[in-house]
This record gives structure tokens, C-alpha cells and sequence, in this order.
């Protein structure tokens, strides 16, 4: 469970007519349907189930998330060395050769990760 609540319920007016919206199913003209979403988090941020995996292997970097969007690279002095969209699953970009130990990646979704060679 990723500690959200729905509740759904009807919200009920002064006037008392009904109507008939589908068969078997009776609403009331003066009800009005609410849903609210409630977040049982700490922070407030919505918890993403989906795995995020970035490392580099033989000066090459893996990336596998489970949707497709643009990643790009970084020096840690803020220098973009690669940015390209990335397909849904893995995918692995060639590096030049070891310039930088420590690199950031970050992608179009707003995941950040450092990677260190």
C-alpha cells in the first residue's frame, strides 16, 4: 500500500427530486458526487514504484527506467557532455574516454543521480 486514501461520497443540496441515470442505479438530483484524494505521506511527495538504475561499466553508462525520456549528463562543474532521449527500458550510452570521475545524471521525468567511475 503507498499510504494513499480515496474516499468518494455525495455531497447533498436542499432540493429532494431524483432522476433515473442508468438502469438499476438512482441519483438524486440534489447529490452531487465528490472524490477526494488524500496523501498519507510525510513529505507530501507521491511515491513512484518504478526502479530507477544508473551506473557506468567499461566507460559506458546504463541507464534503465521504465518509461522513455531525455537524459542528460553532466560534469560536476555544471559542463552538459551528452543529452539524447532514451527509450523505455535499458540503455547504454558510450562515454569518451575518462575525463571526469564523478558525473551527474539527470532526466526529462526530474530524477537526479550521481554516478562515479
Amino acid at each position: 500500500m503507498d499510504g494513499n486514501l480515496k474516499v468518494s461520497f455525495y455531497l447533498k443540496q436542499e432540493r429532494r427530486e431524483e432522476k433515473t441515470a442508468m438502469p438499476f442505479t438512482r441519483i438524486a438530483e440534489n447529490e452531487i458526487p465528490v472524490t477526494l484524494e488524500v496523501d498519507h505521506s510525510y513529505t507530501g511527495i507521491r511515491i513512484i514504484n518504478s526502479a530507477i538504475e544508473v551506473y557506468i561499466s567499461n566507460n559506458q553508462l546504463y541507464v534503465n527506467t521504465s518509461q522513455e525520456e531525455m537524459i542528460y549528463l553532466y560534469t560536476v562543474s555544471g559542463q552538459l557532455e551528452y543529452s539524447g532521449m532514451k527509450p523505455e527500458g535499458m540503455e547504454i550510452i558510450p562515454l569518451r574516454q575518462p575525463q571526469h570521475q564523478v558525473l551527474i545524471v539527470k532526466s526529462s521525468s526530474g530524477w537526479v543521480q550521481k554516478v562515479v567511475r
